[in-house]
């Protein structure tokens, strides 16, 4: 059984009178079988909705919003469209566990259950992005108290250390604009309604920042989608 330190105690306490619904969750995980939890986090995780589409977009007001379940669906799907065969089975690995600890660390915002944001949320809560990060390393051992190989493939993503996790980190990027795209391309909203994401991510950008491997993907197969839906 995971015991708290006493300065995670401390910390723990902070962070939940702050966000109570973490405390919550920390309780239920806590009162659960350890060898249950990761299969019920990926349960979970389909009422856990992603906050950027709330902060930036009106996708998360409409039922279109983005569970956390979803995004990792959808990273195994451009893993396998974009990668060979000997990279996508650990970047898939690390897509099914990246955001696991978010059925713990989230906020709970007009009744729904958001992944945890600081810097666009100073209203709903008030936290540094190194609490964010801290909370989140304490759920994600409590989640995978039973799972000793997943919580070291969560490890390795975080560390961002081998090819693989630096490529993910890449991916992980590719997928917020390809969400774009096709948000547009549903007819469900308009070009304008994602236009901070076109602004941010310019060609000039992705190439300096994402990965060989995306940044193609990305110029050879959303710019030209971007484009057209730019000029109606």
């Amino acid at each position: 059984m995971m015991i708290f330190k006493s300065q995670e105690v401390a910390f723990l306490d902070r962070i939940t009178r702050e966000i109570p619904i973490i405390l919550e969750n920390f309780n239920v995980v806590a009162h659960m079988d350890p060898s249950k939890r990761l299969t019920w986090s990926d349960q979970k995780l389909n009422n856990v909705f992603r906050d950027g589409w709330f902060v930036n977009t009106p996708v998360g007001t409409t039922s279109s919003r983005e569970s956390v379940a979803d995004h990792k669906k959808h990273l195994c799907r451009l893993a396998e469209i974009y990668y060979p065969v000997h990279m996508q089975l650990t970047l898939k690995a690390y897509a099914n566990i990246h955001d696991n600890q978010e059925v713990i660390a989230h906020a709970l915002i007009n009744g729904v259950r958001r992944d945890l944001n600081p810097r666009f949320n100073k209203n709903s809560y008030s936290i540094s992005g190194e609490a964010k990060d801290r909370v989140e390393q304490i759920a994600i051992e409590m989640v995978l108290e039973d799972e000793p190989d997943q919580l070291r493939i969560w490890r390795e993503y975080k560390a961002k250390e081998s090819a693989c996790s630096k490529e993910f980190g890449s991916l992980d990027k590719l997928c917020v604009m390809w969400k774009c795209v096709s948000f547009v391309e549903s007819g469900q909203f308009d070009y304008p309604d994602f236009q901070r994401y076109w602004d941010y991510w310019s060609l000039d950008k992705v190439r300096e920042e994402i990965s060989p491997i995306t940044a193609r993907a990305y110029e050879d197969d959303l710019w030209p989608r971007i484009q057209r839906l730019r000029n109606g």
